[in-house]
């Protein structure tokens, strides 16, 4: 059987660049990528010659719905870790500019082979600022495009409300209209689980990353000009850009209106 005669998983089509070898492993054209999401390791990826990413098909579907129609060519990605889902930004939907935001240098050594290939040349790589920075992020944004709009921004960095506000305070109102936002894991604090829910859950005492979908939402109907729709499944949240203007760093809560109340973070 070839790879061509397998079924995809639900929410894809065979026409689909992405081609799945199983349900955790897929090709683009001549790489091969492996999801984390039925418990493969970075070191399995790697055994194999593939890319390791932290993407489950329900995310992958929701880029299938989303970003493929789109096309992105100018495209933000806070959070890299190994850089497997840079390559498969590349390999997918071949932006002319794929700017990487990170924290820390955690790529593997598969990606770094990749950025000397002709795809990997239209990767910028900045990965020694925080996403809490918003004079960095200002800085970095502004090297690489100019005043040019952003196409797709996608936050998969620390998945904490208050850095993650930073970014989005910073980089929503540079989007086009009609570009995505896209921020993935938003919804930990309500998984289950002891590791989550529990008295000695690690994020218990931290707001939840569901806090900034919630305020999009609001958004949505307070400034609809702003921010148009607001797509959210378990996997990841896409927060749809609207025609207006935004002041650059536009607080959240300028977003919304509700009543003269405060929407306290929880």
């Amino acid at each position: 059987m070839s790879i061509s005669d397998l079924s995809p998983p639900q929410g894809f089509a065979k026409s689909d660049p992405l081609q799945w070898i199983s349900n955790d492993t897929f090709k683009v054209k001549d790489y091969l990528f492996q999801s984390s999401h039925f418990g493969a390791e970075r070191k399995d990826a790697e055994a194999i010659g593939a890319f390791w990413i932290m993407k489950n098909p329900d995310l992958l579907a929701l880029y299938y719905d989303w970003v493929v129609p789109l096309a992105p060519k100018k495209v933000v990605e806070v959070g890299v870790a190994g850089g497997g889902a840079a390559a498969l930004l590349m390999e997918w939907f071949h932006p002319e500019t794929l700017c990487l935001i990170d924290i820390e240098d955690h790529t593997t050594p598969n990606f770094k082979n990749y950025l000397k290939t002709e795809s990997g040349k239209n990767i910028r790589c900045f990965l020694n600022v925080d996403q809490s920075n918003k004079t960095r992020l200002e800085q970095v944004i502004k090297s690489e495009f100019q005043d040019e709009k952003l196409d797709l921004v996608i936050d998969d960095a620390s998945h904490l409300y208050e850095p993650s506000l930073a970014t989005f305070e910073t980089l929503f109102p540079k989007l086009k209209p009609n570009g995505l936002y896209i921020i993935e894991d938003w919804g930990w604090s309500h998984w289950q689980g002891d590791y989550w829910q529990g008295v000695d859950a690690p994020w218990r005492s931290l707001a939840g990353l569901s806090n900034l979908v919630f305020q999009c939402i609001m958004a949505s109907a307070s400034r609809p000009s702003w921010i148009t729709k607001v797509v959210s499944t378990p996997a990841g949240t896409v927060v749809f850009r609207g025609p207006d203007e935004i002041p650059p760093q536009t607080p959240i809560e300028d977003y919304y209106f509700n009543r003269g109340k405060k929407f306290t973070p929880f």
